[in-house]
C-alpha cells in the first residue's frame, strides 16, 4: 500500500510496511511515538517538491476543490504504472478523482484520517529532506497566500460592502437621533419655544447655527431656511421667550453639537446614495421591487444575495420577524404575516385588511427576482419591473373590490356577498357540545340548584377511617385535598420526624434542619446563621460512584495530612441510614456549638471516643441511636424500606473542623478533605462541593440540600 501525504512543501509518498497495524486506528498514535518506531510502519518512497509558492497554492486550491493537479497526475502515473497497489488519500474528494482519471484503488476512511495525524506528528523525521524551520515557514507563506486567494475571488465580496453599508446606515440614524434629541433638549432651556415651531430636525439645526441665541433672531435672515410665515413667527415668539439666558460659550458648545449633525446627516446622503448604486449594480431586480434599503436590509440578514435566493418565499416573508415567529410558536399564538418587507412600498401603500396578503405575494416574487439577481447572466431589470406592475395590478383590484379574480382566468367571476344586518338572535344549541351517547347527563351550571341541601348523617363506618380523612368530611361530602394541601402535609411530616428524631437523640431545640432552596447567593443568604454543618442527598449512580473512588484514590496518593484525629467519623454499617448517620456526623463535630442533652447520642460518643470508623460503626448498629432511627421511620411519611433493599439516594455531610472543610460520607473509607474554609463561608464553600456532584449528572434535578442551622422560633 502507497500513502500520499500533502505537506505545504510537496507531495509524499510513503511505503506502509506494516499493513495490519494502520487499521487498528485505536492504538495507532502508540507506534507513532518515536521517530524509530515510525520508521517501522511507514517509508518514504518519493517526494516532489513544489517548485514555489505559486505552485503550492494552485495544489492547494485544486486539493480543496477535489481536483488533479498536472503535476500530481504525473507523480502518480510514474509511481504506479503496472502495479496493482492500493493508494491510501486522506480527502474523499481528491480520492474519487485520482479512481476516475488513473483508474487506482483508492482508500479513504477513518482509518487513513488518523493514519496521516501520525504521520504529520512525526514529519520532519520520515522526510530527512525538511527541517522543521523550513515546514514551518512554507506552511505560514502558503497560509498567507490561500487567504489572500480566497478573499481576491470570494463571489460575496461585493455582497459584504452592501452589508457594511446598510448596517452602518442604521448605527447613523441611531446616533442622528440621539445627538438631535440632546440638541434639542439642551436648546429649550434658551428658546423652548422654537423646538415647537420647528419640527423638522434640519430646520431646526441649521436656524441655531445662524441665529446663536435668542437676541440675535430679529437681525438674523432666515429666508434661506424657513417659510416666510415660520420665519415671522419665530421672530415674534423669540422677543417674548420664557427660557432661561446662557452665556457665549454654552452657544459655542451647541454650535459644536450641530456641526456634528450636519456632517453626519452629509455623509449619511453619500452613504445612501452609494448603497442605491451598489444596490442597482448587484440586485437590481429586487432594488426595483423593494426598494434599495429595504433590499439591503435582507441581504443583510441572509448574509448574501446568494443566501437570500436559497431561501423559500415563506422565508423571505418573515425575514427579520424571527424573535415574534419564536415567540408564536412558544406562546402558541398567531406567527407573524411580515418581517423588513414591510416597510417596502407595495406593503405600505396597501390598507391594513390587506397588509398579509400583499406581504405573501411581494415575497414569493422577491425569491424568484433574488434568483435571477443571484444566478442569472442578464443583468436587468426587467423581470422585476414586470412583477412590480404586476402586483400594482393586484393591488389595485385587492383595493377597489373587483369582481374578477386576482389569479386564475381573467374571464372568472368571484363571488362578492354584502354584510346584511341579521337581526333575529338564534340560541346556541349546548347539547351539540357534547360527543358522549344520549343518556343521562350531569345538570348545567344554570341548572343546579342554588339552595343548599341539609347535611346528611355520617355513617359510622367513618369512625374505623383515619383521623386526617374524617376531619374532612363535611355536611357529608369528602373533599379530595389538592396537590399543594398534599405537599404542606407531606413537608409538615417531615419536619415533624427531623424534631422528633433530633428531640430523641438529645439534640436541644435551639438547633433545627432548614432545606436550602438554591445554591445562588440570594437564596443562600436566606438561611440562618451560623451554619454548622450541611448536608446533602443525591442519587447514585455510576458518575457518582466514579467520583467517589477518585476522591478517595486522590486522597491516598497525595497523603493528605489536613484531617484532623479529633474528627468523629462513623462507618455505615446499619442498611438504608444515611440520613441518620449524616446528621450525627453533622452534630457530633460541633459539640463545642451544640450542648447535647442526655441521651443515646451523648451516650454512643463518649463510649466511641478511642474507637476507630469500622468499630464505631458496629457499636452505633447495637446502639440505642438505631432504635431510635426505626421508630421514627416507623412514624414518618412513607414505610421505612427494609434493610435489604437497595435505596438509590444517599446522604452525605460537610462540616467544618480547625479551618479545613471536611466531607464525612459513611461508605467511604476515611473523611475527604475539599480545602480551607472558616464557620461563616461553610454554607458557600460546601456549594463548591456540591456543584462537582452535580454535575456528574447534570440532567438530573434529583438533589437536596440541608443546613444544620440555628432555630429561632
Amino acid at each position: 500500500m502507497i500513502v500520499l501525504f500533502e505537506t505545504a512543501a510537496g507531495y509524499a509518498l510513503f511505503k506502509l510496511l506494516d499493513e495490519k497495524k494502520w487499521k487498528k486506528s485505536d492504538d495507532l498514535f502508540h507506534d507513532f511515538e518515536t521517530p524509530d518506531r515510525a520508521s517501522q510502519i511507514v517509508k518514504l518512497k518519493q517526494f516532489k517538491k513544489f517548485k514555489d509558492t505559486t505552485e503550492a497554492l494552485a495544489a492547494t486550491t485544486a486539493a480543496v476543490e477535489g481536483k488533479l493537479t498536472k503535476s500530481l497526475k504525473k507523480l502518480l502515473r510514474k509511481e504506479f504504472a503496472g502495479a496493482e497497489e492500493e493508494l491510501l488519500v486522506a480527502d474523499a474528494k481528491l480520492g474519487n478523482a485520482i479512481k476516475e482519471k488513473l483508474e487506482i484503488n483508492v482508500v479513504s476512511n477513518n482509518a487513513v484520517n488518523e493514519l496521516m495525524r501520525c504521520i504529520r506528528s512525526q514529519t520532519e523525521s520520515l522526510i530527512s529532506e525538511l527541517s522543521r524551520k523550513d515546514i514551518t515557514a512554507m506552511e505560514l507563506g502558503l497560509a498567507h497566500s490561500l487567504s489572500r486567494y480566497k478573499l481576491k475571488f470570494s463571489p460575496d465580496k461585493v455582497d459584504t460592502m452592501i452589508v457594511q453599508a446598510v448596517n452602518l446606515l442604521d448605527e447613523l440614524d441611531a446616533e442622528l437621533n440621539n445627538y438631535i434629541m440632546r440638541c434639542r433638549e439642551w436648546y429649550s432651556w434658551h428658546f423652548p419655544e422654537l423646538g415647537t415651531l420647528l419640527t423638522d430636525n434640519m430646520q431646526f439645526i441649521k436656524t441655531i447655527k445662524i441665529i446663536g441665541t435668542r437676541d440675535n433672531t430679529k437681525t438674523c435672515d432666515l429666508s434661506d431656511i424657513l417659510p416666510e410665515d415660520i420665519e415671522a413667527r419665530v421672530k415674534t415668539v423669540a422677543e417674548m421667550s420664557m427660557g432661561t439666558e446662557i452665556t457665549e460659550q454654552d452657544i459655542t458648545n451647541i454650535w459644536y453639537l450641530c456641526d456634528q449633525v450636519i456632517e453626519i446627516t452629509d455623509y449619511r446622503s453619500q452613504l445612501y446614495d452609494y448603497l442605491k448604486s451598489r444596490m442597482m449594480a448587484v440586485a437590481p431586480n429586487l432594488t426595483v421591487l423593494l426598494g434599495e434599503f429595504v433590499g439591503a436590509r435582507l441581504v443583510a440578514q441572509a448574509g448574501s444575495v446568494l443566501n437570500l435566493a436559497k431561501h423559500p418565499a415563506s422565508t423571505v416573508q418573515i425575514l427579520g420577524a424571527e424573535k415574534a415567529l419564536f415567540r408564536a410558536l412558544k406562546t402558541r399564538k398567531e406567527t407573524p404575516k411580515y418581517g423588513f418587507i414591510y416597510n417596502s412600498p407595495l406593503v405600505g401603500q396597501a390598507s391594513q385588511a390587506f397588509k398579509g396578503k400583499m406581504s405573501r405575494m411581494l415575497a414569493a416574487k422577491v425569491s424568484l427576482a433574488t434568483r435571477v439577481d443571484a444566478l442569472g447572466d442578464d443583468s436587468s431589470m426587467s423581470l422585476g419591473v414586470e412583477h412590480k406592475a404586476t402586483l400594482e395590478h393586484k393591488l389595485r383590484l385587492l383595493e377597489e373590490g373587483s369582481s374578477r379574480r386576482i389569479s386564475g382566468t381573467a374571464k372568472a367571476k368571484a363571488k362578492f356577498e354584502k354584510y346584511q344586518v341579521k337581526r333575529e338572535v338564534t340560541q346556541y344549541p349546548t347539547a351539540a357540545d357534547s360527543t358522549l351517547k344520549a343518556g343521562k347527563r350531569k345538570p348545567l351550571i344554570e341548572e343546579i340548584d342554588t339552595e343548599v341541601p341539609p347535611p346528611k348523617k355520617v355513617k359510622s363506618e367513618v369512625k374505623d377511617e383515619p383521623a386526617e380523612e374524617a376531619d374532612e368530611v363535611t355536611n357529608g361530602v369528602t373533599e379530595e385535598s389538592s396537590p399543594d394541601k398534599k405537599k404542606k402535609k407531606k413537608k409538615k411530616k417531615k419536619e415533624q420526624a427531623e424534631m422528633e428524631l433530633m428531640e430523641n437523640l438529645g439534640v436541644p431545640s435551639d438547633w433545627q434542619i432548614v432545606d436550602v432552596y438554591g445554591l445562588e447567593p440570594d437564596l443562600l443568604a436566606t438561611v440562618p446563621q451560623p451554619v454548622l454543618a450541611v448536608m446533602l442527598l443525591f442519587p447514585v449512580t455510576e458518575n457518582m460512584e466514579r467520583l467517589k473512588d477518585k476522591e478517595e484514590e486522590r486522597v491516598r496518593n497525595s497523603g493528605d495530612n489536613s484531617v484532623s484525629k479529633d474528627v468523629v467519623f462513623v462507618k455505615q454499617l446499619v442498611s438504608n441510614a444515611c440520613g441518620t448517620m449524616a446528621l450525627i456526623h453533622s452534630i457530633a463535630n460541633n459539640l463545642e456549638s451544640i450542648k447535647l442533652q442526655d441521651g443515646p447520642l451523648k451516650k454512643f460518643i463518649e463510649d466511641a471516643k478511642h474507637l476507630n470508623a469500622e468499630e464505631a460503626g458496629k457499636l452505633l448498629e447495637s446502639s440505642d441511636i438505631a432504635k431510635v432511627h426505626d421508630e421514627i421511620a416507623e412514624e414518618g411519611q412513607t414505610k421505612a424500606p427494609d434493610p435489604e433493599v437497595n435505596v438509590n439516594f444517599h446522604y452525605v455531610a460537610f462540616v467544618e473542623h480547625q479551618g479545613n472543610l471536611i466531607e464525612l460520607d459513611g461508605r467511604k473509607a476515611f473523611p475527604i478533605p475539599h480545602g480551607s474554609t472558616t464557620k461563616e463561608n461553610l454554607l458557600q464553600d460546601s456549594t463548591k462541593v456540591i456543584r462537582q456532584f452535580m454535575e456528574q449528572d447534570p440532567e438530573n434535578i434529583q438533589f437536596t440540600m440541608m443546613a444544620l442551622a440555628p432555630s429561632f422560633a
